[in-house]
């Protein structure tokens, strides 16, 4: 069976739909509190840049710390 990409969409939209309906969707306070930057900058595009979440932050530091005093209890 071939399927269009109209089909793949509409059918990638249902399975998000329903999942979504099951889960209760997403918790976008959640999110924000990820991504501080979202809660004065609503995002349209990523096109160029995005804004970098707390995880992601804390995951730098990690390896920055690591690259700092070496490998150990720091890192």
């Amino acid at each position: 069976m071939k399927l269009t990409r109209r089909e793949l969409c509409a059918s990638a939209a249902l399975g998000a739909a329903a999942a979504n309906a099951q889960t209760g969707g997403p918790d976008w306070a959640a999110v924000r509190e990820a991504f501080p930057w979202l809660k004065n900058k609503l995002w349209l595009t990523a096109a160029d840049y995005h804004p970098v979440g707390i995880h992601s932050l804390k995951a730098m530091e990690r390896y920055l710390n690591s690259r700092v005093y070496g490998p150990g209890e720091n890192s």
